[in-house]
């Protein structure tokens, strides 16, 4: 099971700006949009096979409504990061499928931000030398 990952909310913490308090996740965001980003991180992250918390274990851990995290495995579902088995039991759906749905969505949120950004009049070769930037620093690391 991904129980890890339940390990991990503080590291996700600095991407998705959840808190943890006393062992407690809170969100600070939208909670529905940060409940689906943080299991789409942990579907696009999952073992094949490995299982993912349950709506029950979920809902209890993050102190929120059961029904709003069956909706959003619901739209996960539909969208094609997670699987449901016929006894209810949740599963990354296959990773490279994850994978590819979530980089289409994330080119299509970049799209969105450089066409702004050039509204704004930030010059191309700004958001050229960016790019090279934020590649050179993941290369280093």
């Amino acid at each position: 099971m991904l129980n890890n990952d339940f390990a991990r909310y503080d590291t996700l913490s600095k991407e998705t700006e959840f808190v943890l308090v006393g062992g407690v996740v809170l969100v600070t965001q939208p909670l529905f949009m940060k409940i689906k980003e943080m299991i789409k991180q942990m579907a696009v992250a999952g073992t094949k096979g490995e299982r993912l918390p349950s709506v029950a274990e979920f809902s209890s851990r993050l102190a929120v409504n059961p029904k709003l995290v069956e909706r959003v495995f619901t739209e996960l579902q539909e969208e094609g990061y997670v699987r449901r088995e016929e006894d209810g039991t949740l599963y990354p759906a296959d990773k490279r499928m994850a994978a590819d749905t979530r980089e289409k969505e994330l080119l299509q949120q970049f799209d969105q931000v450089v066409r702004q950004l050039l509204v704004l009049s930030v010059q191309p070769e700004e958001l050229s030398e960016r790019v090279r930037g934020l590649t050179k620093r993941r290369q280093e690391s």
